[in-house]
Parts: C-alpha cells; structure tokens; sequence
C-alpha cells in the first residue's frame, strides 16, 4: 500500500517485483470497483423499494382489490364516507407492499419504511448526493446521515439545494465517521430557522424510554434539552467522584454513575 500511495522512495520501488506491483496494483482496483459495485447495487434496492411504495400509493388495485367506491350502489357496512374509505385503502395497499418486500429480502418491515422514506428524501432534496450514491461514489452511510439531516430542514428549497452541494462535496471526500461531524454542522449552517424556533419544537419530543438488553440488563435512555442533560450529567458525574473517594469503595467511575 505503501508503494501504491508513492510513500516509499524510487530505489525500493525500483527493486520491488514488477509483477508483485502489477497484483498489488490490480487488488486495489478490484477492492474499488467491488466497493462501487456494492454502494451501486444499495442504491438500487433503496430505489426499487421506493418505486414499489410509491406505486402502491398511487394505485392501491393490485394490493387491496378494485375501489368499490366506484360502483354507484356501493353501501360502506361500518358507515365510512367515500373519502374515509379511500384513505383506508390506500393505508392497506401501502402496509402490503412493505408487509411484501419485507418478506422478500428478510428485513423488519420499519427497516423497509425507513430505506423507502431516505431515498425518498434524497431523490426530492439532495438530488446531487443521490446521483453519487446510486453511482457508487459514497456508501450507504453517507446516504443515510444526509437524508436523516436533509428531512428535518423546512421546504426551502434554498435550504436543500446548500445542503445537497455540501454534503455532496464532504461525501466524496471524508469517511462516513468524519462526515457525520461535518454535515451536522453544515445542516446548522444552512438551516432558514433560527436555532431558538428549532429548539422550542424540538423540546416537544422530549421524553424517557426503556430498551431491554441481554443478561437481564437494559438502557435507560433520556431525550433532553442540552443544558438539562449536561446538569443531570454533571450531578451523576460529581455524586459519583465523591463516592469513590470512600474506604473500600471498588466500583469503577461507570459503575458509580449508574448506581
């Protein structure tokens, strides 16, 4: 790899085997291309996943049957209006198609709404960084954390184009950790909100959960405003130090916090 970045001199390079470099060569552009294939064939399916839905949306028939709205002596037997009833069918259709591609490619039906809804998002605002994904020129990674970001900017299409430019940009050039950090702090920088609007609706989300895990333990999750997290934190953390300046006291900072 070395030899393949231009990071040793001419010399050794020289007495490398031609041959040994022409493999060492070859493997790596092998490595890019299975790679490319890999990000291509994702897009893909996140692609074929969307058309699916959005197919089912605008013609529920092949999932729930024809509309028996339709028919001029149709009587609705729980008393439903035409509109109520429409809506209902389009709800079913959209819960077979996924309930379907679910059972096709062996994943968790939310698994399938949520790749839906992403290349939704990034068919309609970061069309640049859409066209890189299904090109195989950024990972699924990539993909995602842009339109996580990309979905909770307000219809501005300004807003999406300066997002879509930037995260394109960042996306091709940084891993996805590095990119994570980056396009977070572009999607601030571009936001038509101010932060205090955007904090003030965010904290409406606020809450406390459970989630069970192995061994009969189980994460205790907190969504705050910051500087409530921050205190609560602060208060674990000192409470915690103080206890462990205690005679005999064995328990790790980590075991402490949570005690």
């Amino acid at each position: 790899c070395a030899i393949a970045l231009g990071l040793v001199d001419e010399e050794v390079a020289e007495a490398a085997d031609p041959s040994s470099l022409d493999d060492l060569f070859l493997r790596l552009e092998r490595l890019e291309d299975r790679s490319a294939a890999r990000h291509r064939a994702t897009a893909a399916e996140y692609d074929l996943i969307f058309r699916v839905l959005q197919d089912a949306a605008d013609d529920p028939e092949p999932w729930v049957g024809p509309d028996p709205t339709l028919d001029g002596l149709w009587n609705d037997p729980r008393g439903r209006a035409v509109a109520a009833v429409r809506r209902d069918r389009l709800d079913m259709a959209e819960r077979a198609a996924v309930a379907e591609i679910a059972v096709r490619l062996h994943l968790a039906e939310q698994t399938v709404r949520t790749r839906g809804a992403h290349a939704a998002v990034l068919r309609e605002r970061c069309p640049g960084v859409w066209a890189a994904f299904t090109d195989g020129l950024v990972s699924e990674r990539h993909a995602i954390d842009t339109a996580r970001l990309a979905a909770t900017l307000p219809a501005d299409r300004a807003s999406w184009e300066a997002f879509d430019t930037g995260a394109r940009d960042r996306a091709l050039r940084l891993s996805p950790a590095r990119f994570a950090t980056s396009v977070r702090v572009l999607r601030e920088r571009v936001h038509a909100e101010s932060v205090e609007t955007r904090h003030q609706r965010a904290r409406a989300d606020r809450g406390v959960w459970v989630a069970a895990e192995l061994d009969g333990m189980a994460t205790l999750t907190a969504f705050l405003p910051a500087d409530r997290a921050a205190a609560a934190m602060t208060h674990l953390d000192r409470t915690a130090r103080h206890l462990a300046t205690a005679e005999g006291e064995d328990r790790t900072l980590a075991q402490l916090r949570a005690d």
